[in-house]
């Protein structure tokens, strides 16, 4: 059911600077240690909001960072851009959240498989710019198989930073990873064994989602890497929040409005981690049986 008091959205196209952006940050080619100077900006935002009561008011954020530093700088600088980096800048930025936000649920989504981007039937366009866009695809005899493996354990650096409990302590604040990014996966690691991708889920580069991707993908996200905001509905990522944690889609081919979920008398809520355990143990969220 939409609610008419959510605020924050994109209201159109354009950079985090423009008006339309309103409460999303993301700008483009962003690394994910610049993750922290985007939650900077974001709680700014909030505070110099006059709708938003930082105290009172409930805030989503949707983060999702990772693919310009697997496509664009891991291959040249490991060290720098390994997955333990990477969580740690994530990790800063979280318990910056924590610190600076109250009542706030944060939807981590781990970084993509970028070889999704080769992954569909390539244009002419596409081939003469994805050496810009990703550059670490253009190394090597294979490099396709190596980049696939670090895009990979980057989610699992991400999925041991939320499952280590860190942020399920606190009443008011909590990050839940949404894993239907792995939807995207090549299948062990080898992207030429993947199915092809749909090319109308992504631009002309092959790199970022189109507006059908975005259906697929995140929207309305407040820190990330992506160039584009958009408005259409984020079909994978609600259905994770709304499934349990260690229930959640994260197999499969992606499909666009195959089902939507909605909230249950049940499960009336996001789930996050410390309900889903309620919920399995009672078949409620607030564990009353």
């Amino acid at each position: 059911v939409f609610n008419p008091k959510l605020t924050g959205y994109s209201t159109g196209t354009g950079e985090f600077i423009s008006t339309a952006a309103k409460l999303n940050v993301a700008f483009p080619v962003a690394a994910t240690e610049d993750a922290l100077q985007q939650a900077r900006i974001l709680v700014q935002r909030i505070k110099n909001n006059p709708k938003i009561n930082i105290k009172r008011h409930w805030k989503l954020i949707t983060i999702l960072f990772g693919a310009n530093d697997i496509c664009s700088a891991q291959c040249y600088d490991p060290q720098k851009f390994s997955p333990m980096r990477y969580i740690l800048h994530l990790r800063r930025t979280l318990d910056f959240l924590k610190i600076a936000l109250p009542r706030t649920l944060v939807n981590l989504v781990p970084a993509l498989d970028v070889t999704v981007s080769i992954r569909v039937t390539r244009s002419t366009m596409c081939n003469i710019l994805h050496p810009l866009y990703c550059a670490c695809m253009h190394q090597g005899s294979r490099p396709e198989i190596e980049t696939s493996k670090i895009s990979q354990l980057y989610q699992q650096a991400a999925e041991a930073l939320v499952h280590s409990g860190r942020y399920d302590n606190s009443p008011d604040f909590t990050v839940v990873l949404q894993p239907f990014i792995k939807l995207f996966n090549a299948p062990n690691t080898d992207p030429r064994r993947a199915p092809s991708i749909d090319s109308s889920l992504v631009t002309y580069d092959c790199f970022h989602f189109s507006q059908k991707g975005h259906a697929l993908d995140v929207v309305n996200k407040n820190l990330g890497d992506r160039k584009r905001h958009t408005n259409h509905p984020a079909n994978l990522l609600w259905n994770n929040m709304l499934e349990p944690v260690g229930n959640k889609t994260d197999r499969g081919l992606p499909r666009t409005l195959e089902k939507i979920l909605c909230p249950t008398e049940n499960a009336p809520y996001i789930f996050t981690n410390v309900n889903s355990r309620y919920f399995r143990m009672t078949g409620r969220q607030d564990g009353i049986v």
